[in-house]
């Protein structure tokens, strides 16, 4: 949200029962000391954007259900906003209606951070890989940068000596790529690292 907003988040619980409303610029700690189960921060202008922030956490404990997310405007200006679930693999949620999704995490989101897509090498088009993320992001910069085999790639297999895997991932895909940058490394700084455009014939796109 743009930082001259101001907005409340109240927090439903899936047996219908309010958590309670964080205010914009409080905090919202539910739990004890030792055991937080809800926390739910309410962030005025972010130093990386200035932007407002909503983050809410809910411990894997507490069990699934639908959970209730309300807004509420306080500065009456109809403010807009985005959305999205960060991704955990161990309980991966979703929204219960369909929205538009830019499909990057917060983390590849970073002015300076390389963000690296994935696609299949072993078809001749080349495409992108269904679990990569297109992008752009939420302001409208073109994310990933670049792309990467990272589909069905021929890996070591941990704990085995001498095993070999099929894996596919953006993992898979960002090693090709952190291999670009240690060629050019020493003559660049991270920065410039990221900002220069470097052609490399395995990845598509440019860094």
């Amino acid at each position: 949200m743009a930082g001259t907003t101001r907005v409340a988040v109240e927090v439903i619980a899936p047996d219908g029962s309010s958590l309670g409303v964080a205010e914009p610029g409080s905090n919202m700690p539910i739990g004890t000391a030792q055991d937080i189960v809800v926390y739910v921060g309410n962030r005025l202008r972010d130093p990386n954007n200035l932007d407002n922030m909503i983050g809410i956490y809910i411990a894997g404990a507490v069990g699934g259900g639908q959970w209730t997310i309300r807004l509420f405007d306080r500065g009456n200006s109809g403010a807009a906003f985005h959305a999205w679930i960060e991704r955990l693999d161990t309980a991966q949620s979703s929204f219960v209606d369909p929205i538009d999704s830019c499909t990057l995490g917060s983390i590849s989101c970073g002015h300076d951070t390389i963000c690296v897509g994935s696609y299949d090498a072993h078809k001749s088009a080349l495409p992108m890989s269904y679990f990569s993320s297109t992008g752009p992001t939420r302001d409208g910069r073109f994310k990933p940068e670049v792309s990467a085999p990272g589909h069905a790639v021929r890996a070591a297999r941990s704990g085995s000596r001498t095993g070999l895997v099929d894996m596919s991932g953006t993992s898979m895909a960002a090693p090709a790529v952190a291999g670009l940058v240690a060629l050019v490394a020493t003559r660049l700084s991270p920065r410039a690292c990221r900002h220069a455009q470097i052609g490399y014939t395995g990845c598509h796109g440019l860094l």
